[in-house]
């Protein structure tokens, strides 16, 4: 975990473990004080969010903390019962804890992310969260309504396969909108001199190279990301998918985004033409 730790947190899949080293159980002690700039679902943009945990030990509420090892000592004091009668809290066994972290939105409090977690041997399990996942990634919902509905209904498949910790499936997903991506091109040109069927005999990066002068920049520089799928689909355990899956997946948003883009310049371009042709012919008329 090298992010800021609650994004971490609200980043992960359920059910799938995650082994905190010392400090990071050292910064999870003092998460009520972290800040999250993300997507508010009721507000309907970006917010900040404030953090506050609730922990439960056996059942019942508690300000204590988690131990930092199952063999914690403290350095300072170095007698665990003169910590305690200093600081009235003992460091608790690990399988009995679960916690609840409440995000508030800074824009309304009432607008909340609850995430409840399971600590089990110093690793954190994410057990439920509202609103899920995709849900709050829903802040590209402008760039969802201009995709194909197959390739948004795609997207919206690889999210929720991973909020689930599937991740295999969900890369699944994403190599198609990839494909998809490709394909679309293909199909947009006006007079391509290879046909379909052979082009789709072509290797994926060898259908790049056909179409480079029409393909956005970034997937042309960024080929490499399907390789990563593939062998995601092919050779990575569920948890390497899982670590991958984030960057993987925002990188096929900018790649979407940037081919949106290309078309809309090309068809306010095609527009202009017209206008001004027809500004043209009408000074030309007077």
């Amino acid at each position: 975990m090298d992010k800021n730790l609650i994004s971490e947190i609200l980043e992960l899949s359920l059910y799938v473990p995650i082994k905190l080293t010392e400090e990071q159980v050292k910064k999870y002690n003092k998460i009520d004080s972290d800040k999250l700039r993300s997507y508010c679902h009721f507000c309907k943009e970006i917010s900040v969010f404030n953090v506050s945990k609730r922990c439960y030990y056996k059942g019942r509420e508690t300000t204590q903390y988690i131990a930092a090892t199952p063999e914690y000592t403290p350095r300072i004091p170095t007698s665990i019962s003169r910590r305690n009668q200093i600081f009235n809290r003992q460091p608790l066994k690990c399988e009995d804890i679960s916690n609840v972290l409440i995000l508030s939105c800074g824009l309304d409090r009432s607008h909340q992310i609850t995430i409840f977690l399971q600590v089990i041997d110093n690793s954190i399990i994410k057990v439920g969260q509202y609103p899920s996942f995709s849900d709050l990634q829903i802040d590209n919902k402008a760039l969802y309504k201009e995709l194909p509905e197959k390739d948004a209904r795609e997207m919206n498949r690889a999210t929720g396969l991973f909020s689930h910790g599937i991740g295999v499936g969900s890369f699944v997903y994403l190599r198609r909108i990839f494909e998809n991506l490709i394909t679309q091109t293909y199909d947009d040109m006006s007079s391509p001199d290879v046909d379909r069927a052979t082009f789709l005999s072509f290797r994926t990066s060898e259908r790049i190279d056909y179409l480079k002068e029409y393909l956005p920049p970034i997937i042309v520089e960024q080929r490499k990301v399907f390789s990563i799928l593939s062998k995601g689909i092919h050779e990575m355990e569920e948890e390497e998918c899982l670590t991958y899956f984030p960057t993987i997946k925002e990188s096929i948003e900018l790649m979407l985004q940037e081919h949106l883009n290309k078309k809309m310049t090309a068809r306010r371009a095609s527009e202009l033409t017209k206008e001004i042709n027809e500004v043209h012919q009408s000074l030309k008329e007077e």
